[in-house]
């Protein structure tokens, strides 16, 4: 029953062996891919760059990926990936406020004050009385807060560049962007794999070590039985043959 557990085990593991050696070849191959394409990219600069490289970094690059580790519920190893946050837009803009064309008039005073300059006043006059303009100016705060909150605030649409390929100016020549392609790949998709098998390899390995020392373990007890059956027969015949 051991001997069977060893082999599937060791055939699960033959399996991803392959898969990881297949991996590794195509890394090296991306690899080899990136190096010739940002040569290529550097013989044909433009005016004025010296050649692609850490010297044209901002310094305020960030990655554009976090690493996310979960445990596998099957095999019990972790696996790797890569995960890309989503693009923050810059800040929005601050809402206009209302401008008022119009000056505020001083509000009369309740109070005997207020009736007095009311009696006082010339019903001759051309210029009609002042009249109560607190509830003139209540109505258009309200009329103004309606029309505020029934306008959209408006946002920023330009977002975050993450390419940083921009860095290097607008017009990137094709090398360049062939470049980043392959290392794209090998960094999101090729090398996460890779840890990933690594990882289910090591823990295969374990298992098989575990497997092998059990099975040698029953091996040397079944040898002590048969030891232990082998000396009870010999002690069995050596009494027959005294006895006779």
């Amino acid at each position: 029953m051991s001997t069977d557990k060893i082999d599937s085990l060791l055939q699960q593991y033959l399996l991803l062996l392959n898969e990881y050696t297949t991996l590794r070849t195509t890394l090296n191959h991306l690899q080899s891919s990136l190096y010739q394409h940002l040569a290529r990219a550097n013989f044909s600069a433009q005016p004025g760059v010296r050649y692609y490289g850490q010297d044209y970094y901002d310094e305020r690059m960030q990655s554009t990926s976090h690493l996310d580790i979960t445990i596998s519920s099957e095999t019990n190893t972790p696996e790797f990936s890569l995960v890309r946050p989503p693009v923050t837009n810059d800040k929005p803009l601050e809402k206009p406020k209302p401008s008022h064309n119009t000056k505020e008039q001083p509000q009369t005073q309740d109070g005997p004050g207020s009736t007095q300059h009311a009696n006082n006043t010339n019903p001759s006059s051309p210029h009609p009385p002042p009249k109560n303009e607190a509830g003139d100016g209540k109505a258009r705060d309200e009329a103004e807060s309606k029309r505020d909150d029934s306008q959209p605030t408006p946002t920023s649409k330009h977002k975050n560049s993450t390419n940083p390929l921009h860095w290097f100016g607008i017009l990137t020549p094709l090398p360049l962007r062939l470049a980043q392609a392959d290392a794209k790949t090998a960094v999101e998709d090729i090398i996460p794999k890779l840890a990933t098998l690594s990882e289910q390899l090591k823990a295969l390995e374990v298992e098989v070590r575990r497997e092998r020392k059990k099975r040698a373990k029953a091996e040397k007890e079944e040898s002590k039985q048969q030891k232990d059956q082998n000396r009870g027969r010999c002690g069995g015949i050596s009494t027959i043959n005294l006895n006779v």
